[in-house]
């Protein structure tokens, strides 16, 4: 039995959770907080796996931090990240822009 516990810990554990959102941004948004002001992160604190679409108008988000490097997104792209620990989107839009932003994560609650 010991043999097998050893081998299972080699291997990663299954997601037991997941969490998604639709949400629109404001147009002129700077450093909108996913966390602060959704429920995304209330199923998970921190989602390991995750993809974000974005429609309608283009984008700028930053992972974790605002003080981190900036992605742009044009209408129409989708990011994915796997094996990145994720806290906080935050989402940036210009004056008259409202992006419709679908975020979907895996993780452990």
């Amino acid at each position: 039995m010991a043999e097998y516990n050893r081998r299972r810990a080699w291997y990663p554990q299954p997601y037991t959770h997941y969490a998604s959102i639709e949400l629109t941004v404001s147009g002129g948004a700077i450093d909108y907080s996913i966390a602060a002001h959704t429920t995304l992160f209330n199923t998970l604190h921190t989602g390991n796996d995750i993809l974000i679409r974005v429609s309608g108008a283009a984008a700028r988000i930053k992972l974790n931090s605002i003080s981190n490097d900036t992605i742009a997104l044009s209408s129409g792209d989708s990011i994915g990240f796997q094996n990145l620990a994720i806290s906080n989107i935050y989402v940036t839009t210009t004056s008259g822009a409202t992006p419709e932003l679908k975020i979907s994560m895996c993780g452990w609650a």
